[in-house]
């Protein structure tokens, strides 16, 4: 599996129709990364051993998703909307309120794009100069 950015993780975990939070994208993010990346028999971390590929798996930090979804945002790819919740889950979160996201149709005509270059550039095929 080729290395992906978190703008592209988060792009390929978003779609027009749900809305999804924060955290969310990120347990998606985590399920894809437990499915896709390689196993290993041991993985040597900072000096520590571990067995399990499991017990060293990234997440991407709070600050780098939301970071990322703002800009997404900015450039019209993502949109932001504040969760209606209840008063009494209000309550529970300490008066936080969610922050929901879903990919735009322009987000996703985007997606679409930077998928067929993806699929373009791993064929080896190169373009062609343009002419003179």
């Amino acid at each position: 599996m080729k290395r992906k950015s978190v703008k592209t993780l988060i792009i390929e975990h978003l779609d027009t129709q749900k809305w999804k939070s924060g955290l969310e994208i990120a347990d998606e993010i985590v399920a894809y990364c437990k499915k896709h990346c390689r196993r290993r028999a041991i993985h040597a971390v900072l000096g520590f051993l571990f067995t399990t590929l499991d017990e060293v798996l990234w997440r991407p930090s709070s600050g780098t998703l939301y970071i990322t979804l703002h800009e997404l945002e900015e450039k019209k790819e993502v949109e932001g909307r504040w969760r209606d919740d209840p008063p009494e889950v209000l309550v529970k979160r300490g008066g936080h309120r969610k922050r929901e996201y879903r990919l735009t149709e322009y987000g996703r005509r985007v997606r679409s794009m930077r998928k067929a270059d993806q699929q373009f550039f791993e064929r080896g095929v190169s373009p062609q100069p343009a002419a003179a």
